[in-house]
């Protein structure tokens, strides 16, 4: 099937008096601890002309609480609590709510350089692009964490070079015109993204990967869940996606929001204390046993 083909030589330039350019879409699901992070890195931001929404699936810490603490420093800002608790229908909420020219899909553990949305706006101004994603770099200097969002960033590319672009959820900046044309299928339970992608390439919008400016990616899924389990899981997905199509039953367990990676860190440690204190109780007995021996 032919691609229909869109002119992307207009339409850039349309951003109204008073309209922010970017609207900066957050979902969010007990993300107390990251999300003041993310607010802040946007309250430093040198460009400007943006408004950020932030929706909330009724978390229950003080996650709105946090965003709230940001409304002096972030000039538009608004936070709007829903009881339905999927990304997608979160998503094409805050979308309804914006009023940019370009809509900005972030996750709440992500973080930003000073100057990103500048350096997205330049390049949408030089380039034309109407579907934009970048490439990534990890949260910590660890070399697990740097190799993974190197892998990340190949994988990108690769997928472009096959005609199989995929722009992720959690950095995603699209027209706004256009996304109201898709918008995220919420009956997905897994990849919503990527079928996302699929269907705005059928409709002729053609994704631009970004090398820079880099988004800081939380590793945070592999650090609480391990790393082999989260890739198996992302591959197994992906291949059921090539040869069924979207993933609309629950394949596995991938559950959202803050406090199950809290959670699951503290199982692990806990388990990890577990372990290390027996080892050190066989030590002891192992000792104790011996110097009986000797006595």
């Amino acid at each position: 099937m032919r691609k229909k083909r869109i002119n992307n030589q207009k339409k850039v330039s349309l951003q109204q008096s008073g309209q922010p350019f970017f609207s900066v879409i957050i979902p969010t699901l007990n993300e107390e601890k990251y999300l003041p992070r993310l607010l802040h890195a946007l309250s430093k931001q040198t460009f400007t002309s943006l408004e950020v929404i932030v929706v909330d699936a009724s978390s229950k810490d003080h996650t709105i609480a946090e965003a709230e603490k940001f409304h002096t420093k972030i000039q538009k800002l608004t936070s709007f609590q829903i009881k339905k608790r999927t990304i997608a229908y979160q998503r094409n909420f805050g979308a309804e709510k914006a009023k940019g020219v370009y809509l900005v899909f972030l996750d709440a553990d992500v973080d930003l350089s000073p100057g990103y949305l500048q350096k997205i706006y330049t390049a949408i101004k030089k380039g034309r692009y109407d579907f934009i994603t970048t490439w990534g770099q990890a949260d910590t200097k660890r070399k697990i964490d740097v190799s993974l969002v190197m892998i990340y960033n190949l994988i990108i590319e690769i997928e472009k070079a096959i005609e199989k672009p995929f722009s992720p959820g959690f950095n995603t900046i699209i027209r706004s015109d256009h996304f109201r044309r898709i918008k995220f299928w919420e009956n997905l339970s897994f990849s919503e993204d990527y079928d996302f992608t699929a269907r705005a390439i059928r409709e002729g919008i053609n994704l631009k990967i970004l090398r820079e400016p880099r988004i800081v990616i939380s590793l945070r899924r592999f650090r609480s869940e391990g790393t082999f389990s989260t890739i198996t899981r992302f591959v197994i997905a992906n291949i059921y996606i090539m040869l069924k199509g979207p993933i609309t039953t629950d394949l596995f367990e991938y559950s959202m929001g803050g406090h199950v990676h809290n959670k699951k860190s503290e199982e692990m440690y806990k388990k990890k204390l577990s372990l290390y204190l027996r080892s050190i109780q066989k030590a002891h007995k192992s000792v104790y046993d011996r110097l009986r021996k000797w006595d």
